[in-house]
């Protein structure tokens, strides 16, 4: 796999033997993405941090700085290592981390002239520069085409791991394949990524279950593929929400009493012909994302199987497309999904795009699970507990909501219903009481398909200070900032913050703060002995820095807005 978030878009500038700096010996074997300051450095393989070298030194496209590159080094368990440069790192000697772990975030120092991630792989630990002879070795990336070749030059989105198996080894299954693995690249397709298990088999008609199989007829129509691959991603989301599918079709039978099925014209079934004007409806809106509307509009109505079905999605788009976003079956820049990334010890941080970039932080306990926030809505609650699944399959017992806005509290009800205690401040159950109506009013007129989630009040609250896990959770409320109720939950153990709404990289929705205090509060957090910063929305993981960087905000924060439903 590649070092960076699945999504990331990337150029690589220099790879292996690069005319600049990859042409010494021993060094051959490198490669240079380019990415913004601030990306996520994710790692390749299992292993374990054996140097971390910051030697706080700014950096600059000046040869003075050639050897001031912060770098981290991982004993892979294969006994090769793995060296990531530029980097502000997020892990410390001795740590264990897992394929996928987030070891650093990208930053400036050292020699460097464009925002960059240095990546290479020594032979072993004998042959780090460290221990007088530097030998990397050639390294194929997971997910690449031609076999995980990562050329100088290449540009586009960091792959999901997909594994891609072929029934049958014919040169149009290849085909099939690497058309697939460049699409991966090409675009961003990771909202439409809910099954990693691909196969393609020749003279199958597509399907989704068991397996997503696609067949080899359009191997060489990048096009079609893409369309192919997104409708039978488009059943898996669907399966993962049965009620709201069924509902949504209950809906759609009051707008099209009559479908058809069989041959060319409809699915297999009624049932399955009203599930395909919802499945064709959200391919069309991805081939409209990724292709553009001329060329999408070609695809669907080019289709030579479920004719009345996608005749009805472009003749009804819009008829559809409300009663899809009604049950919040929306997949894209609102896609109802969540991916749970692990952070440090028994944290993890889940990070979606429901109606708006946002992270919640779940703690894995020997016994059960605490989820930090109830997110959204009940629906984004269950797709939240979706991902823990994927993780473990301890009982939730504790959410806390941190503040009273809906991004923290709308999913109270889902959380309820498996039998989890609901935490708050008192400051918390007090200011829900009062504005729930109006926040769910103010959030339908700012989220599309915001739906009337129900008012479920804390089992427990507390003043100034509440402890979980044996105080290996503590929530501490320190002052009025992001709103008067904001709590900040410390993991001591770990020198973790989950900095909620209030620390972020952007101040935000500043309608319900006080500003007055607001660094007040923040200095006092400044008592507490922090090492990570996980971010309630944006980009999740930070340094202590965030803090200072929230303070510079605060002395010129943009006008407030104190009528609109935006809240975070």
């Amino acid at each position: 796999m590649l070092p960076l978030p699945p999504g990331t878009h990337f150029k690589i500038s220099q790879g292996a033997f690069g005319c600049c700096t990859h042409n010494t010996t021993g060094d051959q074997y490198a490669w240079d993405f380019n990415v913004p300051f601030g990306t996520q450095v994710l790692a390749v393989e299992d292993g374990s941090v054996i140097q971390v070298w910051e030697p706080n030194v700014a950096g600059g496209c000046d040869r003075k700085y050639n050897d001031q590159a912060h770098n981290i080094k991982i004993l892979q368990n294969d006994g090769t290592v793995a060296q990531y440069v530029h980097v502000q790192s997020q892990v410390h000697i001795g740590d264990t981390v897992k394929k996928g772990d987030v070891l650093a975030v990208t930053a400036n120092n050292g020699f460097i002239c464009t925002p960059q991630l240095h990546f290479n792989i020594f032979q072993d630990r004998a042959h780090i520069p460290e221990n007088g002879t530097a030998e990397t070795i050639p390294v194929l990336f997971e997910g690449l085409p031609e076999g995980g070749m990562a050329h100088e030059g290449l540009e586009g989105f960091a792959p999901p791991l997909v594994d891609i198996k072929l029934v049958k080894d014919t040169p149009r299954a290849e085909l099939t394949k690497e058309t697939l693995q460049k699409l991966l690249i090409q675009y961003d397709l990771t909202p439409y990524i809910f099954t990693k298990h691909v196969q393609i088999e020749p003279m199958v008609i597509p399907h989704s279950d068991p397996i997503l199989t696609l067949n080899t007829r359009n191997a060489d129509v990048p096009n079609e593929v893409l369309t192919a691959f997104v409708h039978e991603e488009i059943h898996w989301f669907l399966d993962q929400n049965e009620k709201e599918t069924n509902d949504a079709i209950q809906n759609l039978k009051a707008i099209f009493p009559w479908v058809p099925s069989g041959g060319t014209v409809g699915a297999q079934s009624i049932y399955s012909s009203y599930l395909h004007l919802i499945v064709c409806w959200l391919e069309l809106q991805a081939d409209k994302r990724y292709v553009g509307d001329k060329r999408a509009y070609d695809l669907i109505n080019a289709q030579d199987h479920y004719t009345w079905i996608y005749k009805q999605v472009v003749a009804s788009e819009g008829e559809i497309g409300v009663v899809v976003k009604k049950y919040g079956l929306i997949i894209g820049e609102q896609s109802p999904r969540v991916t749970l990334r692990h952070v440090k010890g028994n944290i993890y941080v889940a990070e979606d795009s429901f109606f708006f970039p946002e992270n919640t932080v779940v703690y894995i306990g020997d016994k059960s699970v605490t989820v930090l926030s109830a997110t959204w809505t009940p629906v984004t609650a269950k797709l939240l507990v979706d991902a823990i699944r994927d993780v473990t399959d301890k009982p939730i017992t504790a959410v806390v909501d941190t503040h009273y806005h809906l991004d923290r509290v709308g999913g109270n009800s889902y959380f309820k219903k498996l039998g989890a205690k609901i935490i708050a401040s008192k400051r918390t159950n007090k200011l829900m009481k009062e504005k729930w109506n109006h926040m769910v009013k103010a959030a339908q007129k700012d989220y599309a398909g915001y739906p009337d989630v129900p008012l479920v009040l804390p089992d427990i609250t507390f003043g100034d200070h509440y402890e979980l896990e044996g105080g290996k959770i503590q929530l501490l409320y320190l002052g009025p900032s992001h709103t008067e109720d904001n709590v900040m939950v410390y993991f001591p153990d770990d020198k973790v913050l989950d900095g909620d709404c209030v620390l972020k990289e952007h101040l935000g929705y500043l309608g319900d703060a006080n500003l007055k205090e607001y660094p007040n509060t923040l200095m006092r957090l400044k008592k507490l002995s922090i090492e990570t910063i996980i971010a309630g929305h944006w980009s999740a993981i930070h340094g202590p820095d965030l803090i200072d960087k929230v303070l510079e905000l605060l002395k010129k924060p943009p006008p407030l807005s104190r009528g609109g439903g935006k809240l975070y």
